[in-house]
């Protein structure tokens, strides 16, 4: 590490580093905050961060027997480790959405209907017509959790119960009628929706303020 140190001032002389910690009488090296296995462990996570194959960095940087042994040096950041987490979730959406739009094309009409819900209509048949994904992505169509098959229990709780199985809640129906889809506890999926739904979320946020405001002014 005191050889580390003094090539690194050598090369950078206006980036001095002090990683090593000398005895006052003698001069010589006593401790260091670091040690050559950490910064090999630094230096191999910075590379596989970057980008490089493990595969790569195993053999040819690290010298390891296996690729195993090269993991055991890997160390992620909290913030590395979320990043790689929202990367898989987003590209395993797409590939669902990818899919699903392929069966969906599959569907009649009646099928089609079925296992979506829409703003209008018409909405089904101009997405099936539709031959490019873009294109049909920005119509207002989505895809019930439940197939629409529980809309007459999808509104509000009204009665709570206990029973074997722990706590049960039953549910009205959605309040006005069947695939008001918006209203429904059973959200819809699918990115066209996301307008609706943070509408109807803003609209909630603005009556609990109202709600907090009387409480307030109440008490």
């Amino acid at each position: 590490m005191a050889e580390t140190e003094r090539r690194h001032n050598a090369l950078f002389p206006d980036e001095q580093i002090s990683i090593v910690q000398y005895q006052a009488k003698t001069g010589a090296p006593q401790s260091a905050i670091y040690n050559s296995h950490g910064l090999r462990v630094r230096g191999i996570s910075n590379l596989h961060r970057s980008g490089v194959p493990i595969e790569l960095i195993s053999k040819m940087v690290a010298g390891h027997a296996s690729i195993i042994m090269t993991l055991y040096y890997t160390v992620y950041e909290p913030w590395h480790i979320h990043d790689m987490l929202t990367k898989a979730a987003v590209e395993t959406q797409a590939r669902v959405a990818r899919e699903f739009m392929e069966a969906f094309r599959s569907f009649s009409i009646d099928e089609a209907r079925n296992s979506s819900a829409t703003v209008d209509d018409d909405t089904v048949r101009y997405a099936k017509e539709k031959s490019d994904p873009a294109l049909y992505c920005n119509v207002d169509i989505g895809f019930c959790l439940e197939d629409g098959r529980r809309c007459d229990e999808g509104g509000p709780p009204i009665r709570r119960s206990k029973g074997q199985s722990g706590d049960k809640t039953k549910h009205s129906a959605v309040p006005g009628g069947d695939r008001n889809c918006v209203m429904c506890r059973f959200f819809v999926s699918g990115p066209p929706w996301i307008r609706q739904l943070s509408m109807h979320s803003t609209s909630l946020l603005e009556k609990i303020a109202h709600l907090h405001r009387q409480e307030t002014e109440i008490k």
